[in-house]
């Protein structure tokens, strides 16, 4: 077969293999996986200008280039999870067309074919093509400084070697940019100068020029990952020796021998468990290639002394530690390096029934081949529709926040938003706990809006606009989670879906606002220029904030022990409120001993704006023990960090800085 019709064949091939990794790629897999959060979460710190050579995410570290061209790429598709996976499609597609440059240089056209079919629809590979994760990478710089090497150095006959230094340039390029996506890379470093210096000790026929470019090389690849070496130095506790070394312990702990032996037997009889990476426990490969594979190892070992296999054996070798010493064996992302390799092997082995066919049993021979390639794609492309259909995907990418985002995409313009959380970050934009539903669904909007509000609907809820319209987003479809104040408010709105509420109610809320002013007593603290006095509600606080009332509980006595609840409203002034903010309740014994408090503000101050309502819950345990009597309560605000209380204003003018509310009677005769 020549070049010409090999090129155009590769080329159907490429088409057909994009088809298969782009098909369903916008909404299968349908959201964004645990593993994945952690790579997206990094990638928005690059795009928010928090660059760093290795990221530290608290019990290891991870190095952030593939994060930086992710971010980068999503500036023009998008962050959403296609564009998140852009990156890892384009990827694969250049993994199988360099595969098929290497192998043809090395084998031929009918091999090189063979071996990029078998890999475009190997499960694994489309599913790599989905995933969110710098490990994507690994295939493609795996057989790309494979290819970089063979045009350097004469590991193949009627090579065309370059004289000059560009292919050893881009050889150093690759090897030190590998640096600043993966540590699994260095041993691809260990490879290519383990294999020189093979070409050294078997005096394979080599310039003096060759070797002084390979020298330039290895000065490239240093000098690009100085900043790399210089952060490890800085950061022992999560540089690339300190997270294999805590690998190795892993694998220690579960033992050297049942981790080797799940991973090899994950090849042929109980892959991967994880939804993720596989149709759970399904083996890497048919049986049929298995067999290939172990021939073109045996093949390519038989003939060490040519540097063509020589090259792939010193190679694979040095991916053994990671191929068989990953932990939570059998585990496929311990594999993606060697994926190329492996399917150079499998047309090895293939290769071997062609040399014992006689020639008139060759017609027969490409008859075998045909079915080997059909079985291969039929294999693949049923295990990829049934992993894509399979119903737990939904769950594990977490579908229906998938489609919170998209529905916030699609109305966060025309409508208010207001987004109940169970557990609230200091930063509304940017939720640190991974395992929280609002944390993914910002994660897969198109564009995070900074508007949206964020309330713990435990202790809070907004009502933007004075109560004009809004939806309510919650995060956790359980309702259990709201208290039940917050929900008799939701039980008003229009329901579009279980966590979606449409809500339009100024009416109620006026009416509510209404009777705080006549219904609840507040007064002025003692410290204040008038001293004890009614307060005339709303009245104002500084930095942009009124205190608009609350509703007093019927229950008058508490036992010890008991909790007092507070219910609390509050109107926001201004776009600008102080993203510090935060109210407090007292229970006092008298005007200063505290007995009881709560200091809280459970909703992102950031993104308010002029008009919202807040609805504030604070809970006031009583102290077990305390004497019968009566005692006041009281509520305020101040400026976490500095501690600066806000002052209370009458007609402009600073009023003290505390507002006391109804007395709480404690008889302990209650408890019995």
């Amino acid at each position: 077969m020549n070049n010409r019709l090999g090129f155009q064949l590769a080329i159907v091939l490429l088409l057909v293999a994009t088809l298969f990794r782009a098909s369903r790629l916008p909404t299968n897999p349908p959201g964004i996986n645990p593993a994945e959060a952690v790579d997206t979460q990094i990638v928005e710190f690059a795009r928010f200008g928090q660059i760093a050579v290795i990221y530290d995410l608290g019990t290891e570290g991870r190095e952030g280039m593939y994060h930086l061209a992710v971010s980068a790429l999503t500036a023009f598709v998008g962050d959403h999870p296609f564009g998140y996976r852009l990156l890892s499609l384009y990827a694969s597609l250049l993994t199988l067309a360099c595969l098929y440059a290497f192998t043809r240089r090395l084998f031929g056209v009918p091999l090189a074919l063979f071996s990029t079919a078998w890999l475009a629809f190997l499960l694994w590979h489309m599913v790599v093509a989905r995933l969110i994760s710098r490990d994507t990478l690994l295939p493609l710089l795996s057989i790309a400084t494979l290819l970089s090497l063979s045009r350097t150095v004469p590991i193949y006959k009627h090579a065309r070697i370059f004289s000059n230094s560009i292919p050893f340039g881009v050889l150093g390029l690759l090897l030190g940019i590998s640096f600043y996506i993966h540590p699994a890379q260095i041993f691809m470093l260990f490879g290519i100068v383990s294999f020189m210096l093979y070409m050294l000790l078997t005096r394979q026929p080599m310039s003096r020029r060759t070797l002084g470019y390979f020298s330039f090389t290895l000065v490239i690849a240093t000098v690009i990952a100085i900043p790399y070496i210089t952060s490890s130095v800085r950061r022992v506790d999560i540089n690339m020796v300190a997270r294999i070394n805590n690998k190795l312990a892993e694998v220690q702990n579960e033992g050297w021998v049942s981790t080797i032996g799940d991973n090899l037997l994950g090849f042929i009889w109980r892959g991967d468990a994880d939804l993720a990476h596989n149709l759970p426990n399904q083996p890497l490969m048919d049986p049929l290639s298995a067999i290939l594979l172990m021939i073109g190892i045996g093949y390519a070992v038989r003939k060490y002394h040519q540097p063509r296999y020589m090259v792939m054996l010193i190679m694979g070798a040095w991916q053994l530690p990671i191929l068989l010493g990953i932990p939570n064996s059998p585990n496929f992302l311990g594999n993606l390096a060697f994926l190329p390799l492996m399917a150079i092997f499998v047309g090895l082995g293939m290769k071997q029934f062609y040399k014992v066919t006689p020639t008139p049993y060759l017609p027969r021979f490409w008859w075998a081949v045909s079915l080997v390639l059909a079985v291969v794609i039929l294999w693949g492309t049923t295990s990829m529709s049934r992993w894509l259909d399979d119903e737990r995907l939904s769950s594990y990418y977490h579908a229906r926040e998938l489609e919170l985002a998209q529905h916030l995409d699609a109305t966060d313009s025309n409508v208010n938003t207001v987004m109940c959380v169970n557990q609230l970050a200091e930063n509304p934009y940017w939720l640190d706990n991974l395992n929280t539903s609002v944390t993914r669904i910002t994660l897969m909007m198109d564009s995070p809006s900074p508007r949206i509000r964020y309330a713990d609907c435990q202790q809070a809820m907004i009502f933007t606009d004075g109560g004009n319209r809004q939806q309510v987003i919650l995060s956790n479809p359980n309702r259990s989670a709201i208290h039940p104040a917050f929900q008799a408010w939701l039980a008003q709105g229009e329901a579009l879906r279980d966590d979606v509420i449409i809500m339009d109610i100024p009416t109620r809320i006026e009416d509510q606002v209404g009777r705080l002013i006549t219904t609840a007593p507040s007064g002025y603290a003692p410290e204040s220029p008038g001293g004890v006095e009614a307060v005339q509600l709303p009245t104002s606080f500084g930095s942009n904030l009124t205190f608009l009332g609350y509703i007093k509980e019927p229950q008058e006595t508490y036992a010890p022990g008991e909790t007092v609840t507070l219910t609390t409203f509050w109107r926001v002034d201004s776009d600008i409120l102080s993203k510090d903010l935060t109210l407090f309740a007292h229970m006092l014994f008298d005007a200063e001993t505290v007995i009881s408090n709560q200091d809280i503000f459970s909703v992102s101050a950031v993104p308010l704006e002029n008009r919202d309502i807040i609805m504030q819950l604070f809970f006031l345990p009583i102290p077990k023990g305390l004497p019968n009597g009566r005692y006041q309560t009281s509520i305020g605000a101040y400026i976490n960090g500095s501690g600066e209380r806000i002052p209370v204003l009458r007609d402009g003018v600073e009023w003290g800085t505390r507002i006391f509310l109804h007395e709480v009677v404690v008889d302990s005769a209650k408890e019995s």
